[in-house]
């Protein structure tokens, strides 16, 4: 028996193998990623097409993408309940399109149907990180 395959003999008398390198790679990869905080992946269908870490109020830079995307946010608050917003304009100066409120620190998501060319208002009072994903 290796390392990389187990293999026993079933009640027919062929072989099951197992994987076990595989397997511990896999499980290896996952709990560094986990570690170090770095996304294990991104679906197969999907793009990261803008992301930023910070920590306050920002303006972010605009981006264009296509319609059905992701705007996704981790958020860690200085103060238990200090609260956390992104706004979402067509123009640095216009009215938003969209406003996500969280009270605390967290994780969170919302998906946008439309695209186009976007910015990103960040209200804040701790440290931050927002990823905008193309869903295809």
């Amino acid at each position: 028996m290796s390392f990389f395959r187990q293999e026993k003999w079933n009640q027919r008398g062929r072989v099951q193998a197992t994987y076990l390198g595989i397997a511990s790679s896999v499980c290896l990869t996952l709990f560094w990623s986990l570690l170090v905080g770095i996304p294990v992946s991104l679906a197969r269908d999907e793009q990261i097409i803008q992301q930023v870490s910070g920590k306050l109020h920002q303006h972010l830079e605009p981006f264009t993408i296509n319609d059905d995307w992701e705007l996704r946010w981790d958020y860690k608050g200085e103060v238990g309940n200090d609260l956390f917003q992104i706004v979402l304009q067509s123009t640095p100066t216009d009215v938003p399109v969209d406003v996500v409120t969280q009270k605390g620190s967290g994780q969170g998501t919302k998906h946008q149907k439309k695209g186009g060319t976007y910015y990103l208002k960040v209200v804040s009072m701790g440290k931050w990180t927002i990823t905008v994903v193309q869903l295809r």
